[in-house]
């Protein structure tokens, strides 16, 4: 099993992509949740429930701000699921919006 929690927008992500299907063994699992861009007016339900949530979880908890760079997205989910069609030819990536069957 290979995971890969929000890196894939702070790599070069079809290489990325690329090294990870070679270290994935046959039958093995390849789990990436990761951050992307959005696309504007598509993701507009996405994006105000994000701040609507955001907003009250600041609201009614302490929060953290870390110390560490913000990199923003370069891709949308469309174009990671592109790039993951050409560096995983196996995996069946139009299955749902948000993932892939490999």
């Amino acid at each position: 099993m290979i995971t890969s929690v929000a890196v894939l927008h702070q790599v070069d992500a079809h290489d990325a992509l690329g090294q990870m299907s070679q270290l994935l063994a046959a039958g093995g699992v390849l789990a990436i949740v990761g951050l992307a861009r959005s696309r504007l007016p598509a993701d507009l339900p996405w994006e105000a429930a994000a701040a609507i949530a955001h907003r009250g979880y600041r609201l009614t908890r302490d929060y953290w701000e870390h110390p560490s760079p913000v990199v923003w997205p370069p891709h949308t989910y469309a174009e990671v699921r592109e790039l993951a069609g050409h560096a995983l030819p196996a995996c069946d990536t139009s299955s749902s919006r948000y993932g892939a069957t490999c």
